[in-house]
């Protein structure tokens, strides 16, 4: 294992071949010692099936931690057991923190939207710490929302625009990053 931590960003649009790519970049920097930290919360049958395909695609040694809130907490809590942990993925991650309330989007105030913002920016802060600390190496997952039209819909603009800050956030930590388009990783830092 490497003596010191290293973080890396994959990103790119859905179906885009990200996690694939992800995937195998965790094969390479750790074998069989890779924690796969899984954001979802597998609500609906499309869902379900989603994350199974994912599950089945992995090799059956790594480690899965289930954090739909607080990754940082499955880094700190296992540390070096695991020579790289893969967060799949930011994105599903600010869902989560958006849904977690059951607000009503169309009437949110700014307030509102700018704390989930925080929380999350506290929440990147707190995973990159916690890689620091103990010495791993983390591949961050997810997904570049920023490229296509503007969504017509309030909550989806929100979306869109927090994830957004959470991508710049978090690529702003990395020593590596990579966009992957229809199945091609273009490297862009590092």
């Amino acid at each position: 294992m490497e003596t010191h931590s290293r973080i890396y960003f994959v990103s790119g649009g859905a179906r885009s071949g990200k996690s694939a790519f992800a995937e195998d970049l965790a094969a390479k920097l750790g074998g069989d010692k890779v924690g796969y930290i899984a954001t979802s919360i597998p609500f609906d049958e499309g869902m379900r099936d989603r994350v199974k395909k994912h599950v089945d695609r992995r090799p059956s040694a790594w480690t899965t931690f289930e954090e739909a809130y607080t990754p940082s907490q499955a880094i700190l809590a296992h540390g070096a057991s695991q020579e790289v942990y893969l967060l799949d993925c930011l994105t599903i991650l600010s869902t989560n923190h958006m849904l977690k309330d059951n607000h009503d989007w169309d009437l949110v105030q700014r307030d509102l939207v700018d704390q989930i913002e925080a929380d999350l920016c506290k929440e990147i802060d707190a995973i990159v710490e916690a890689v620091h600390k103990t010495k791993t190496r983390l591949i961050f997952v997810t997904n570049e929302l920023g490229l296509g039209v503007v969504p017509e819909n309030r909550m989806a603009r929100l979306f869109r625009d927090i994830a957004g800050i959470v991508n710049q956030k978090a690529a702003a930590h990395t020593d590596e990053a990579w966009m992957v388009v229809s199945g091609l990783p273009l490297k862009i830092k590092g």
